[in-house]
């Protein structure tokens, strides 16, 4: 459900009014809520978790956030709406980053654990093969999901969006674009000068198996299967 939050955006009231009509539609499906924007607004987020737990059922909802915007306010927020799990976009991850203060890095990994305390599951998304990235970049990808409890984690090839500097480079048609959203695998991309194509599919597939055969991931998959199917978030207290 593409929500647009904020200022010119929908109003809260309608925004969950559109929540509540996805699951009588699709009573099997949980709703997932992708707004670009969603928790750059404390108080607009604030409202539309009101409104979904306060009066008739709440749907059973999933969202995309930016790691800057969790707060601890808009964890409690989700929380109490019935969120069950938060998808995070670690694009981050894709480059070769010292983990200093300025760094993303630490914001995101608080923002996973203020997640996990409220027992809201984590979905990842870290993009391998950018410009940038080396296959150390990629190793330190998949221990950070490790390290920080990432429930979730889905790699893929990065792919360049329509209108930057990088894809123009690219001279991409329709088809190109389609084949490398689709399936990353058999693309006809580019990657780095120095590296070839092959060997980032081949440190694509190796994020996945480093990350889904670890011993550390299987241990949580009761921990995992909890967050994703409890259907929402837990509120102990007013922290």
């Amino acid at each position: 459900l593409r929500l647009r939050s904020g200022g010119g955006g929908l109003e809260p009231v309608i925004a969950a009014a559109l929540m509540r009509e996805a699951v009588a539609r699709w009573p099997r499906r949980p709703v997932f809520v992708v707004d670009p924007d969603l928790g750059e607004d404390p108080r607009w987020l604030d409202d539309l978790c009101g409104r979904l737990s306060d009066g008739g059922p709440r749907p059973p909802w999933a969202c995309a956030l930016d790691p800057r915007h969790i707060q601890p306010g808009v964890v409690l927020a989700l929380a109490r709406a019935g969120c069950a799990w938060v998808h995070l976009d670690l694009d981050f991850l894709a480059d070769d980053l010292p983990a200093t203060a300025q760094s993303p890095i630490r914001p995101a990994a608080a923002a996973i654990r203020a997640l996990h305390r409220r027992n809201l599951a984590v979905r990842a998304r870290v993009p391998v093969g950018t410009p940038e990235s080396s296959p150390r970049s990629a190793r330190s990808a998949v221990d950070f999901a490790l390290h920080n409890h990432v429930d979730l984690a889905l790699f893929g090839i990065h792919v360049p969006a329509p209108g930057t500097p990088a894809f123009e480079t690219l001279g991409w048609g329709p088809d190109q674009l389609v084949a490398a959203v689709t399936r990353p695998d058999r693309a006809a991309w580019r990657p780095p000068r120095w590296r070839s194509q092959e060997e980032v599919e081949e440190e694509w597939r190796s994020a996945w198996s480093r990350f889904y055969g670890s011993a550390r991931w299987w241990r949580r998959i009761p921990r995992v299967k909890r967050r994703i199917l409890s259907g929402a978030g837990r509120v102990v207290g007013e922290a």
